[in-house]
C-alpha cells in the first residue's frame, strides 16, 4: 500500500560504508549504509533485493516479518524477516481475475491488513479504455501469503466509459471535463486515519494526471455511502507532468504526501513530498525532493511505500540496475542516461531498496540511512 533520511549525499573520492548493528523490530539488527553528511552527491546504496525484482513495492508488517507485493503478472510477492532481508520469493498473490479484468498484468498493487483481514488492492486491464487502460479492484485473504480472491463482480474504481460493470467509485474524470484525458485509474494506496476511517488514494492515467482520494467503508472493501449513493472522490492535486504512486501519512497535525514524478523508464524518475494541514490543501503546498539520482545515486528511485516498523518509519522503493558487462552476473545502478527501451541489452530490472526515515520538529521527512542486504 501506500500509507501507510539521514540525508544521503555523494562522496567526492571514497565511498564510505558503515555497518551499524542496532535493535531491529523484525530481524534483530539493522545494517546501515551511510555517507558523510557534508558531501553533495551520493554513491548508490546496495539494493536489499535483486532477486526477486520488486517494482512499485508495497510492504506490510506481518506476524512473521514483512511481506511485499509488486507490479507484475498475478501480483509477484516476497517475504523477509526485516527490511534488509533476506527476501524470498513467495507464490503470486492473486488467485484469479475478477470478471471485468481482461488480463493478469497487474500494476502497483497494495497490500494492507484491515479489520483482521488481508486486502489486496490492484489495478487490472479493462476493455474500453485503450491499450493500457486499467481499473482498480480489491481482493481478500485470511493470510498475507495466502491466495487473494477478488471481491464483487465490479471494480472499486473505474470510469463509466470502461466496458465493465459500474464501479463503486465512477467519479474518475471523464472526457469532456475541463482539460482531462481519456484514461483509467491505477496506483491504489490505502490511508487509515486515527479514527479508524479508511481512504483509497489513486492516480488517474494520462495527462494531465490527477491524484485522488475516496473514503472507504470501515472494512475497506467498498466506497462509503451518503444518502444511499457512493461518496465521490476528491482531487488532491493535478499536474501536466507524470505524477503517480501516492502515499499519505499523518504526522501530528500534518498530512504528508509522498509521490513519484517523471518517466519510470529512466533515471530521472524521483520521489517527492508535500505537507499540509488537510489533504485538500496539498495541491498548493510546496513540493520537495526526497529521493532522486543526485541525492542517492540510485537510477530512478520511485514507486515508494511507507511502513511503520517497531515505531520507526521505513521507506521501500525501487530503482533500476543493469548488468556490469555482457554475461556478467553482477548488477549496478544503471548509467545516468539510461532508458529501459534503448538499453535493453543491459538486462535492466527494477530492484528493491530500503531506507529509514526520520522527521524534523516541523514534520519534514529526512532519509536517515539506507538498509543493506542481510549479511552485507
Amino acid at each position: 500500500m501506500r500509507t501507510r533520511g539521514r540525508t544521503i549525499l555523494r562522496t567526492t573520492a571514497v565511498l564510505v560504508l558503515a555497518v551499524v548493528m542496532a535493535a531491529s523490530p523484525t530481524a534483530g539488527s539493522e545494517a546501515r549504509f551511510e555517507t558523510p553528511a557534508a558531501n553533495r552527491a551520493a554513491p548508490p546504496p546496495p539494493p536489499v533485493a535483486v532477486k526477486p525484482p520488486l517494482a512499485d513495492p508495497s510492504i506490510e508488517v506481518t506476524d512473521a516479518g514483512l511481506v511485499a507485493v509488486s507490479t507484475g503478472t498475478w501480483v509477484p510477492r516476497a517475504t523477509a524477516p526485516g527490511p534488509g532481508g533476506p527476501w524470498t520469493t513467495a507464490p503470486t498473490g492473486l488467485a484469479m481475475l475478477p470478471t471485468w479484468a481482461t488480463g493478469p498484468e497487474i500494476w502497483a498493487a497494495d497490500i494492507v491488513r484491515i479489520d483482521r483481514r488481508w486486502l489486496l488492492y490492484f489495478s487490472a486491464p479493462v476493455a474500453g479504455l485503450g491499450r493500457q487502460g486499467r481499473c482498480i479492484g480489491v481482493a481478500v485473504s485470511d493470510s498475507p501469503t495466502g491466495n487473494f480472491t477478488p471481491l464483487e463482480d465490479r471494480p472499486l474504481v473505474c470510469p463509466r466509459r470502461a466496458k465493465a460493470p459500474r464501479a463503486y467509485d465512477d467519479t474518475v474524470p471523464e472526457p469532456g471535463e475541463p482539460d482531462h484525458p481519456r484514461a483509467g485509474a491505477i496506483d491504489p494506496s490505502v490511508f487509515g486515519d486515527k479514527a479508524g476511517k479508511q481512504y483509497l488514494l489513486y492516480k488517474t492515467q494520462g495527462r494531465p494526471a490527477t491524484l485522488r482520494m475516496v473514503p472507504l467503508t470501515k472494512r475497506g472493501t467498498r466506497v462509503s455511502r451518503i444518502r444511499g449513493e457512493p461518496r465521490p472522490s476528491t482531487e488532491l492535486m493535478r499536474s501536466r507532468k507524470i505524477i503517480e504512486n501516492p502515499v499519505l501519512v499523518r504526522r501530528r497535525s500534518e498530512y504528508v504526501l509522498f509521490y513519484s514524478q517523471g518517466n519510470f523508464r529512466n533515471c530521472h524518475y524521483k520521489t517527492l513530498w508535500r505537507r499540509a494541514g488537510t489533504p485538500t490543501k496539498l495541491a498548493k503546498a510546496p513540493k520537495h525532493a526526497l529521493l532522486n539520482r543526485s541525492r542517492t545515486g540510485v537510477c530512478g528511485p520511485g514507486g515508494a511505500d511507507i511502513a511503520r516498523i517497531g515505531g520507526s518509519t521505513q521507506m521501500f522503493f525501487h530503482g533500476w540496475v543493469c548488468r556490469t558487462g555482457p554475461g556478467s552476473a553482477d548488477f549496478t545502478a544503471c548509467h545516468s542516461h539510461f532508458h529501459v527501451e534503448r538499453d535493453s541489452d543491459l538486462d535492466p530490472r527494477r530492484v528493491l531498496y530500503a531506507a529509514r526515515l526520520s522527521w524534523t520538529s516541523t514534520q519534514r521527512p529526512r532519509v536517515r540511512f539506507f538498509h543493506v542486504p542481510a549479511g552485507g
